[in-house]
């Protein structure tokens, strides 16, 4: 519209300043503990609206790395493959990661809790709200919303909770305004966790060392990806609908997508990250 024959680099670049200054920050305090280190990591929402936003599917997840003097990752929650999907410790994808059920006899489905402690390499912090259908399966469609089991995602800093003094204060016993904003608010463990609050939240990993590492020799990165198109949506497309057209499209696109070297490398795209170390 403006003739610029740089518009998409311009519009790359505006992603990238809102994502790394205008979206999140991260901190890590560090201490030793549990046979290695105790990483306390705090999240902080700077946007004005839910953490991730937008369609329910999306979801931001953090990456907490330990690596140790010589540059090899010793302990990680978090990481993922090159088509962004978040491993295990020997790279084999997460369970979690696809919704998939758990065997005959069981109820629930697999999927990342919210946590207050980490103290595995397979469970990761990940802020999202997940939904079910009638059958209990999980869904991303809008007309299929039946159950939530989780809805952890950041909220911004002055949110209010109906029914409680402030709230009533600012918009009275409006029924009507509470029956909306309850759609706000946290579902599943998020709402007794008492350090998810209003702008913020905060956890704790407590990382487990390898025989030989000791804990002054690693430096504990924490990064907070955001990711619009996390794995069990397109699975959940290409499973649904495998030979319509539109489907087909999906998966020519999605299948040749080369991300190495871009902002979104692995299908994930950096906010922000903190790194500490023992003193």
């Amino acid at each position: 519209m403006t003739y610029a024959t740089n518009g998409a680099q311009l519009a790359l670049d505006t992603i990238e300043l809102q994502a790394r200054h205008e979206t999140t920050d991260v901190t890590v305090d560090l201490s030793a503990g549990y046979g290695g280190v105790v990483a306390k990591v705090g999240v902080t929402n700077k946007t004005g609206h839910r953490l991730p936003s937008g369609v329910g599917f999306r979801r931001a997840f953090l990456e907490v790395k330990a690596v140790d003097k010589t540059g090899d990752t010793v302990w990680c929650s978090g990481c993922t493959n090159a088509a962004g999907v978040i491993v295990d410790a020997m790279g084999v994808p997460l369970n979690t990661e696809f919704l998939d059920v758990v065997p005959p006899g069981a109820d629930e489905a697999l999927y990342q809790p919210h946590y207050r402690v980490i103290t595995d390499q397979s469970q990761v912090q990940i802020y999202e709200e997940l939904t079910q259908n009638a059958k209990g399966e999980f869904t991303s469609s809008f007309v299929h919303r039946v159950h939530h089991p989780k809805d952890n995602r950041l909220t911004p800093l002055g949110t209010l909770t109906p029914g409680l003094a402030a709230f009533n204060e600012k918009f009275g016993d409006s029924e009507v305004t509470a029956a909306f904003m309850k759609a706000t608010m946290p579902e599943g463990l998020a709402k007794s966790d008492p350090d998810f609050v209003p702008g913020s939240d905060q956890l704790e990993y407590r990382i487990t060392l390898p025989a030989g590492v000791a804990p002054g020799d690693v430096t504990v990165t924490a990064t907070l990806y955001s990711q619009a198109t996390p794995p069990y949506y397109l699975k959940q497309r290409f499973e649904t609908a495998p030979d319509g057209p539109a489907t087909q499209r999906l998966y020519y696109l999605a299948s040749r997508l080369e991300t190495k070297g871009t902002i979104i490398e692995n299908w994930k795209l950096k906010t922000s990250s903190a790194s500490a170390a023992l003193q």
